[in-house]
């Protein structure tokens, strides 16, 4: 098996440590982290049970799941999705791990919250062969009552991890969204909520037209101008945290992709075209989408974000990105292994 993209860029990732300056910013207070970690280990419980209900439970009524194969919208919808993977995949040993322990407030009220960790679990094979896979995660909070849900979540799943799937289960066909949302639609009850009004997103929109102007470009600096200072970007290869470090992640993967990858042609899409307010100050906003980029080699994924408002402009907080399966094994076959990129020296690992 090739390690053409997997051992180069794993030198890019830079994980779990904030910088100085961010590290006690926004933290929730004790007692509503505990119940999130405790939340937590209900869900790797449920989990390990392959309880497709149960994992449901978890989610706001109109929640997002946004998978290596598009977003799933909705509790039912994530329930089915749940249900048809664990017709063929039974993980065990699930583990979802909070980067430092630590869980953070979005706005002022203490309504809304947001969280990235690490995952892991081992499944079976076709043969019965053990497969350990892993990844990361990003979740909002929302609290209901006196509990917690998930609004959203996004994350990733590692290239070799996916890698060693697809080896297995070579002709398994990727688990069906629900016939109650389709990708990228909101459920009827869901289509209005919390959504920006047309102003907003016309200023998101020119917010972010340099972004896509500096990934075509291969700008790596005018790219991280784009995250706040304390930004969390999480990839396939671990967190990225701190505008400085994604920039030297950027530099780093343009100097490795320039051969292969000279036309970027990049593009994001956002699912129903909106943008969605967190809370009531209309400061913070929530978004999923599509991006694709890539000629000779085109691969695509999903992403999901939080937004900022710094100014008159919006910036990116978390910004949670895949690869979807097909786009992992096409980069493996592509590219050439090539020495891995070092780590930059403004966030340790």
């Amino acid at each position: 098996m090739k390690k053409c993209l997997v051992v180069p860029l794993v030198g890019l990732a830079i994980s779990f440590a904030l910088p100085t300056y961010a590290q006690q910013k926004d933290l929730a207070d004790p007692q509503t982290t505990q119940k999130i970690l405790a939340l937590i280990e209900a869900l790797n419980l449920a989990e390990n049970n392959n309880d497709a209900a149960a994992i449901a439970a978890f989610f706001t009524r109109d929640g997002v799941f946004v998978t290596l194969e598009g977003p799933i919208i909705g509790r039912q919808a994530i329930q089915k999705w749940f249900t048809d993977l664990y017709q063929w995949w039974h993980p065990k040993n699930s583990i979802h791990k909070v980067d430092g322990n630590v869980v953070h407030s979005i706005g002022t009220a203490g309504n809304e919250l947001w969280a990235t960790g690490e995952w892991s679990e081992t499944g079976q094979g076709k043969t019965g062969e053990p497969i350990p896979i892993k990844g990361y995660w990003f979740f909002i909070f929302v609290h209901e009552a006196d509990d917690w849900k998930v609004r959203v979540t996004g994350g990733n799943v590692t290239l070799d991890s996916v890698i060693l799937i697809k080896k297995s289960f070579a002709l398994q066909p990727a688990a069906t969204p629900s016939p109650t949302a389709s990708p990228g639609t909101l459920p009827t009850y869901a289509q209005q909520r919390d959504v920006t009004d047309p102003q907003t997103t016309q200023k998101i929109i020119a917010s972010f037209k340099p972004y896509v102007e500096a990934r075509n470009n291969n700008d790596a600096a005018a790219v991280a101008a784009g995250y706040t200072r304390d930004a969390v970007f999480l990839t396939p290869f671990g967190p990225i945290i701190g505008r400085e470090a994604i920039q030297k992640w950027y530099a780093d993967l343009y100097q490795y992709v320039n051969g292969p990858i000279t036309d970027r042609h990049f593009m994001f899409k956002v699912d129903g075209n909106a943008y969605h307010f967190i809370g009531t100050a209309g400061n913070e906003l929530w978004v999923t989408g599509e991006w694709s980029e890539g000629q000779p080699v085109p691969v695509k994924g999903y992403y999901a974000d939080i937004l900022v408002r710094e100014g008159d402009g919006w910036k990116v907080r978390v910004d949670a990105w895949n690869f979807t399966p097909d786009s992992v094994i096409l980069i493996n076959k592509s590219l050439a292994p090539q020495p891995a990129a070092t780590p930059s020296p403004t966030a340790k690992p």
